[in-house]
């Protein structure tokens, strides 16, 4: 398996992405809603990777990605979002956000990295992490 950075060559504004969050966190059920899985997930994933087991992580990953896909669509832009959802789709890979930073990387998680190259030629993959 391989962890690596997908790159959408399309730099994208924290600034927006934060706004969007904080304006959604004022609702109490999307609130909750984060609370009751993005946290589970996230402690899940870090539990699962710390302790090289990879099924656990490659759970959480997608449970991760699906999330963000539905909740989080003003994060994940237009272009990349059907990449998202064919990952989801296939189990070929997983992608998610995580701090745009004015670039415009999205991280993946794939068991099979030569595979994920092929289905993503769109887009350079960074390879960050063998496991």
């Amino acid at each position: 398996g391989a962890l690596f950075l997908l790159d959408s060559k399309q730099p994208r504004q924290t600034g927006p992405l934060v706004n969007f969050f904080v304006t959604q966190s004022k609702n109490k059920d999307f609130l909750a809603l984060c609370q009751r899985e993005i946290i589970p997930y996230t402690n899940a994933c870090i539990q699962a990777f710390l302790q090289k087991d990879m099924t656990t992580l490659h759970q959480n990953i997608r449970l991760l990605s699906a999330f963000q896909v539905q909740y989080f669509k003003p994060m994940v832009p237009d272009f990349i979002q059907p990449y998202f959802k064919k990952g989801l789709e296939t189990d070929a890979y997983t992608l998610k956000i995580f701090g745009a930073g004015g670039g415009g990387f999205f991280l993946g998680f794939t068991q099979d990295f030569k595979a994920t190259q092929l289905l993503l030629k769109d887009f350079p993959l960074h390879l960050l992490y063998r496991f």
